[in-house]
């Protein structure tokens, strides 16, 4: 019964949304988050997941995500569960400034674009860039770098990106 579903989504938007986000909710988003690095992206100094790494995928998900459940049960626009159309409205809400918008923007779509480039060349979901790999030559190429060592210059930006996504996920979780 399409009624009943929308009354029951309705309702569990309410049930998530409505207590806002406390102190241990954020201790536990950031408990998981260094689980699911530890367990899922096991980064070394040679080894940079895009997904689940320092600075990935995640962590931007997560920064959207705490500030979705923080403000959304007053700010319901910021009910939607794409992390782009969220990225805007927190944007659009005031609830973050241009400049680290802009950024995380082109820096979800940077990383998304590399997860997919490598999905598509090696039929597999991992997402790892391994420092001094052929494999992450051959991405580097592919992405658009080029010179004696187009792995190390993605991998480069990629760190420079990873960086700065780490501080704003801390700087909105822990602000």
């Amino acid at each position: 019964d399409p009624a009943f579903g929308a009354g029951l989504a309705a309702k569990l938007l309410e049930a998530v949304y409505s207590r806002g986000l406390a102190d241990t909710d954020i201790d536990e988003m950031l408990r998981i988050r260094s689980r699911m690095e530890a367990e899922i992206a096991m980064e070394t100094q040679r080894r940079y997941n895009i997904k689940a790494g320092r600075g990935g995928i995640n962590d931007i998900e997560f920064l959207v995500q705490a500030v979705q459940l923080k403000w959304g049960g007053v700010k319901k626009g910021l009910r939607t569960p794409r992390t782009q159309k969220a990225l805007l409205r927190v944007f659009r809400e005031g609830l973050m400034g241009k400049g680290d918008f802009v950024f995380l923007k082109k820096a979800y779509g940077f990383l998304r674009f590399l997860e997919l480039r490598q999905r598509i060349a090696h039929d597999r979901p991992e997402g790892d860039l391994i420092k001094g790999s052929a494999e992450l030559a051959a991405l580097g190429r592919r992405v658009g770098y080029s010179g004696d060592d187009p792995g190390e210059a993605l991998l480069s930006e990629y760190t420079k990106h990873a960086e700065k996504i780490r501080e704003l996920y801390l700087k909105t979780l822990d602000g």
